[in-house]
């Protein structure tokens, strides 16, 4: 497999591991194309994954050790009692997983919505505190 790599103001890396380690996507058997969008924000991190056809009911978000794992059911539009003459319109199920920031992110805080087929995860930021400055007294 080609590697490749692309400029993205973290230096040259690997198209597939983006940000050094943060948000690598662990592939599954039974992982489809299920196209993602990755956002930072001075706050948080956000994930976007497209996922039309699919119900909020099908859908199962866990976070486990650091990796946040994406799961969809699978759908079918077949009904019973139909006479198909083609019926496209079949997902086999997906999974996506994404290995976090685990000492960046604030796990407690992580929320996610389900709007016109786009699965939106919310990944904040765990607050820095800076401290103040310190004066060293010379002895």
């Amino acid at each position: 497999m080609k590697t490749i790599v692309r400029k993205n103001g973290l230096g040259l890396v690997p198209e597939l591991d983006w940000t050094s380690g943060f948000f690598d996507e662990a592939l599954s058997a039974k992982t489809k194309s299920v196209p993602v969008n990755i956002m930072e924000s001075a706050t948080d991190y956000q994930i976007e994954l497209a996922i039309p056809g699919y119900q909020k009911e099908q859908i199962d978000i866990s976070l486990k050790k650091g990796k946040l794992v994406v799961n969809g059911e699978s759908v079918t539009s077949k009904e019973e009692g139909v006479n198909y003459i083609k019926n496209e319109i079949v997902a086999n199920g997906f999974s996506k997983s994404f290995v976090l920031p685990e000492d960046k992110i604030a796990e407690d805080e992580i929320s996610a919505s389900f709007e016109n087929g786009i699965l939106k995860v919310v990944i904040p930021k765990k607050e820095v505190v800076i401290p103040e400055e310190k004066k060293i007294l010379i002895s």
